[in-house]
């Protein structure tokens, strides 16, 4: 096979199977229009998308997995494959793009599962500051800047789940200003360097298949 008949496929092969992401993704969210994240069963998930078990978690480890591929997403918008640049326009824009789901976050964030959004979100920028940090640096962070960005991330995702509660009364554009003037610096510097790609960003929820 040739290398341009190979490539075709592997697009076309990527295509489908984001299709399918996205299938269940659009699911999820009209399901907790009118039902909470706890009660949500993936076998109800698939019967509504007309798609079987093995099907989903062929893409997701389980519903909290593809709710954290959901938020990547909308990070990966404002974050990936541009220029590298870390700024209060940048954390407006992701802001914004999740607000255009602002009934899916207000239910993912009052969600106290074991497996919440919170958790997710910390592992996966815990693992992401560590790549982020060795890329721009050649060091991976020190225990302390690992506790900075512990505190920095809890911070973030508290405001967020404020947000969307109507309990912080701000623009997207205010709350972004407020999360980046709090940064820690040395976040701040590695993140101005750093070249996000969406394929990379996405590829840390779901098994990235």
């Amino acid at each position: 096979m040739g290398y341009y008949k190979q490539n075709e496929e592997a697009a076309t092969d990527t295509k489908m199977k984001n299709r399918t992401k996205l299938m269940f993704a659009d699911e999820l969210e009209a399901m907790l229009k009118t039902t909470s994240m706890d009660k949500i069963r993936v076998t109800d998930l698939c019967r509504r998308c007309g798609a079987t078990p093995p099907t989903f978690y062929y893409y997701f480890k389980d519903k909290y997995d593809l709710a954290a591929w959901i938020y990547l997403c909308d990070i990966s918008g404002a974050f990936g494959d541009k220029e590298p640049e870390y700024s209060p326009q940048r954390l407006t824009d992701s802001l914004e793009l999740m607000n255009l789901r602002w009934s899916f976050y207000k239910k993912l964030f009052d969600d106290k599962s074991q497996n919440s959004i919170v958790k997710y979100g910390m592992k996966y920028t815990l693992k992401m500051v560590d790549e982020v940090m060795l890329a721009t640096t050649g060091e991976k962070p020190t225990p302390l800047q690992m506790l900075e960005t512990k505190h920095h991330t809890f911070g973030i995702f508290g405001l967020q789940q404020e947000w969307f509660s109507g309990e912080i009364n701000l623009s997207a554009a205010e709350l972004a200003q407020f999360l980046y003037d709090h940064t820690p610096g040395f976040l701040k510097e590695a993140f101005q360097q750093y070249n996000f790609r969406s394929d990379e960003i996405l590829s840390n929820a779901g098994t990235g298949k």
